[in-house]
Formats: C-alpha cells, sequence, structure tokens
C-alpha cells in the first residue's frame, strides 16, 4: 500500500550559507536561496565541523544535554576533534564548554 497516495508535493527550496551577498537563483525549475551569513556563522564550512557548529546553533545553548554531546562526538573521528578544537576560537564564547565536551568524549 503506497502511504503516499494523494499527498501533495511541497517543492523545497535550498538555502545556501554564503559570504556574498543575499540572492535567488533558477535552476531550472529549482529554486536555490544564497543568504548572506556572518564569519563566525561560515566557520568549518565544508568540513564536519561546520554541521556540528550549525547544529549547536540549531539546538541553542540552553538545548544541548549530554545526549547531543554524545552523539555528536560518535560521530568525529580524531582528526574532526582536533579541527573542531582549533575552529572553536571563531565561534560565540557559549559554544566552547560544549566543543571542549565534544573533544574530550571517545
Amino acid at each position: 500500500m503506497d502511504h503516499f497516495q494523494g499527498a501533495i508535493p511541497v517543492p523545497s527550496k535550498p538555502t545556501y550559507m554564503t559570504d556574498g551577498p543575499t540572492r535567488t537563483k533558477k535552476v531550472g525549475q529549482q529554486v536555490i536561496q544564497f543568504r548572506k551569513a556572518s564569519p563566525k556563522t561560515l566557520v568549518g564550512a565544508g568540513h564536519k565541523t561546520g554541521a556540528v557548529f550549525q547544529a549547536l546553533r540549531y539546538v541553542g545553548k540552553d538545548h544541548v544535554d549530554s545526549q547531543i554531546v554524545d552523539r555528536i562526538a560518535r560521530a568525529l573521528d580524531d582528526n574532526d576533534r582536533k579541527l573542531l578544537a582549533k575552529q572553536s576560537r571563531h565561534v560565540p564564547a557559549w559554544m566552547h564548554p560544549i566543543v571542549r565536551q565534544i573533544v574530550e568524549r571517545r
């Protein structure tokens, strides 16, 4: 049985953070949005560490718990941990103790 029968497709609009101006581009039928972001927001871009910093921003400083720290730590190898520690100098101060916990967990 098809669980999506009768479902209405919802088009997605990919959004990418950039150090350039905010703009929208259309490629065929797909609309892509580029949003200007501060350098602090772009720390780690192109690496797993960038996803870690974005995830922490999304969850928020008051909602990061040990379960989240454990999950992130398990997803990183030693090289990722070293890079995370190095790049953490450029992120908001509230992330520093959380990053330290992630780096120290195995």
